[in-house]
């Protein structure tokens, strides 16, 4: 039951947050001061990003964005503009537990998406996040009579809650915050101790010790994750696109370094992709897979997992 209310609530605050700009209260004092202060690291100076810290959580995110808390403190908001209707990244940690992570998740969707202002469900599956067990649901919302586009992950926690991390923006509108939100949510790391409220404070002081990744290295990182969420990709095949897209070497091995993949399964993934549209021999198949980049070891794992 409490399960049931929790994710009740939670679309509930989803109108509040977007209706009602005022509510929200400012999570730290002189945040763009304090944010500025935070940049500085290892002699690198990084404009575009701040670290945040929510409930045992850490993230980076645009420091353009406006963070706000509600004011029992127990939802974060971060705004790409000061247009709080143009959308909003949303975090909401509920600590209620009925079961496994597969439960957890799915029941916190189904009474999610369950409220009269949901209009539509476009997807609701698993997934992972940085190899976190989690559930993805796009849905569309009503909101004071306008449609918004949610896209929403459902995080499982190893103290048994769930996190949910969701985008929210007009379906008509042309501003598209995707980037943004995959930066916070693929840079998402769970370190424990979960604490009762955001505390900026917290983050900058552990910032100020803790080395930082640049613009690059975490737009390279996410753009990775994205790619491993559509398709299988080895090691170097996966280098390979990243720097078709524009990324430097560095980043791009940095982010095939620290996508969390297992290659091994990206292999099986791979070759079950080649035979749902050819046939190939086992020794075919296996040159076709280091052909794409995977080692003889990868090759004969991806290639025994689908049954040679």
């Amino acid at each position: 039951m409490k399960k049931k209310i929790l994710s009740t609530l939670l679309v509930s605050t989803m109108i509040l947050s977007l209706s009602a700009c005022g509510s929200p209260t400012n999570s730290a004092k002189n945040l763009d001061k304090d944010i500025k202060e935070a940049e500085t690291t290892t002699g690198e100076n990084i404009p575009s990003l701040a670290k945040g810290e929510y409930k045992g959580y850490t993230f980076l995110y645009d420091n353009s964005w406006e963070v706000r808390s509600s004011e029992d403190e127990k939802i974060l908001y971060l705004y790409p503009t000061n247009n709080h209707a143009d959308g909003l990244v949303m975090l909401n940690y509920n600590e209620a537990s009925i079961g496994d992570e597969h439960a957890n998740t799915l029941i916190f969707a189904e009474n999610m998406t369950k409220s009269d202002n949901v209009t539509e469900v476009s997807y609701n599956y698993e997934t992972e996040v940085s190899g976190v067990f989690a559930r993805r649901v796009v849905y569309t919302q009503l909101i004071n009579e306008t449609e918004y586009a949610v896209d929403s992950y459902l995080i499982a926690n190893e103290s048994e809650g769930v996190l949910y991390i969701g985008l929210c923006t007009p379906k008509n509108s042309n501003n598209d915050y995707t980037s943004g939100f995959f930066k916070v949510l693929y840079t998402l790391e769970y370190v424990g101790d979960v604490k009762n409220k955001y505390d900026i404070e917290d983050s900058i002081e552990q910032s100020s010790t803790t080395s930082r990744i640049t613009v690059g290295q975490s737009n390279a990182l996410s753009s990775a994750r994205s790619y491993l969420d559509t398709m299988a990709f080895s090691y170097s095949g996966l280098i390979e696109q990243l720097e078709y897209e524009g990324y430097s070497t560095e980043d791009a091995t940095y982010a095939a370094d620290n996508c969390d993949a297992d290659w091994n399964e990206q292999a099986a993934k791979s070759a079950q992709s080649y035979l749902d549209t050819m046939s190939f021999s086992r020794s075919g198949l296996i040159e076709q897979l280091k052909y794409g980049g995977f080692t003889q070891e990868q090759a004969e794992y991806g290639v025994s997992s689908v049954g040679y």
